[in-house]
């Protein structure tokens, strides 16, 4: 009888010991809103794999996003908004994250629509990358579908080019271009740095009545449409 309760003794320690561990191995967490675009790109880990494309509230722009949300399944086409739970893992293996998230809440599932139809008319150019675009300054985008063609100001020059639909959706190709060739002092930093991400833009997403254009993960042309 003596050794079974011993042995009892110990199983609750062992039991005690390892829960408390347990415990300890998440050292902080937190709520988070993040937001998800509708499509996925090809990324590498641990092997090549597909990433979602993210911004979480404390972020200015969207990333890779390597890891799984826990409780969520992602299905491309839409965009969502989610609360999730992120936790701080203390000692996590090599190859795995140090924060886990853990899905909460689905705040928002929304279809979003992939053809160049849709982007149809004329933009104008709010934010290119870091450098938003004053309201004397015209740099603008209009789209085509029909013709595969797009045109516009750059802030200076007026210029014209393709546009086509890359191999998945919402993935968009832009250029070669081509324009006028005038030098304005006040303007060029704007032109240039317009033309600059033009031919690398690879993706799009109509967000909210207004135009997202990617480079990679990050969003490189914000536009809404021109009031008429």
């Amino acid at each position: 009888m003596r050794i079974i309760n011993t042995f009892f003794v110990l199983l609750t320690f062992v039991v005690a010991f390892w829960s408390c561990k347990a415990k300890k191995e998440v050292v902080q967490e937190r709520l988070m809103i993040i937001e998800i675009a509708p499509f996925t790109l090809d990324c590498t880990g641990v092997g090549p794999m597909n990433c979602m494309v993210v911004k979480r509230e404390d972020k200015t722009d969207f990333q890779l996003f390597y890891g799984g949300i826990e409780g969520f399944q992602y299905q491309p086409g839409y965009r969502y908004q989610l609360a999730v739970k992120i936790e701080e893992i203390e000692n996590p293996p090599a190859d795995a994250s140090s924060l886990r998230y853990i899905l909460k809440e689905v705040m928002l599932q929304e279809k979003v629509d992939a053809g160049l139809a849709h982007l149809a008319g004329e933009w104008k150019v709010l934010q290119i990358e870091d450098l938003m675009v004053p309201d004397s300054v015209e740099v603008s985008l209009a789209i085509d579908p029909d013709k595969a063609k797009v045109a516009g100001r750059g802030g200076c020059n007026r210029y014209f080019g393709g546009i086509e639909m890359g191999d998945q959706d919402y993935a968009i190709k832009l250029g070669p271009l081509a324009g006028t060739k005038m030098y304005c002092e006040a303007t060029m930093k704007y032109e240039d740095a317009f033309f600059k991400v033009m031919e690398e833009v690879n993706h799009f997403w109509l967000k909210d009545d207004q135009l997202l254009l990617f480079t990679g993960s990050a969003v490189s042309i914000l536009a809404e449409r021109a009031s008429k």
